[in-house]
């Protein structure tokens, strides 16, 4: 845009707008980023995510701090994780029980999990 032929206050208040306007649209973009989400799919289950998310998946067999990659599922879009811990989690009791039979039986089960932290949605 030209700003030739404004006297002083009319460029001043041009060159103002022009700023504003610039603010505005960069102020769009990072929120539409920070709005992107995905739906990706590890360990038989399918996570609803967006930037910033830590969430417990299924265990998977990287590293303390290694990226991992995954697919959305509906875009197709790349999503990146950092891996930042591992762990087990609390036991779940299974009972067995037959009336009349004199049969019991307890068995505990800890499942192993791998949390993620969620960096980019590209």
């Amino acid at each position: 845009m030209s700003l030739e032929g404004l006297d002083m206050p009319q460029k001043k208040e041009k060159e103002k707008e022009i700023k504003e306007v610039k603010e505005v649209k960069e102020t769009k973009k990072e929120a539409v980023s920070a709005l992107a989400i995905a739906v990706i799919k590890t360990g038989g289950k399918q996570y609803k995510v967006k930037v910033g998310d830590v969430l417990k998946v299924e265990k998977l067999d990287q590293a303390l701090g290694a990226k991992q990659e995954f697919e959305d599922i509906l875009n197709g879009k790349k999503v990146t994780a950092e891996i930042v811990g591992e762990g087990k989690l609390d036991k779940v009791m299974v009972s067995k029980f037959h009336a009349k039979k004199r049969y019991e039986r307890h068995v505990g089960h800890r499942q192993n999990y791998t949390q993620i932290k969620i960096e980019a949605i590209k």
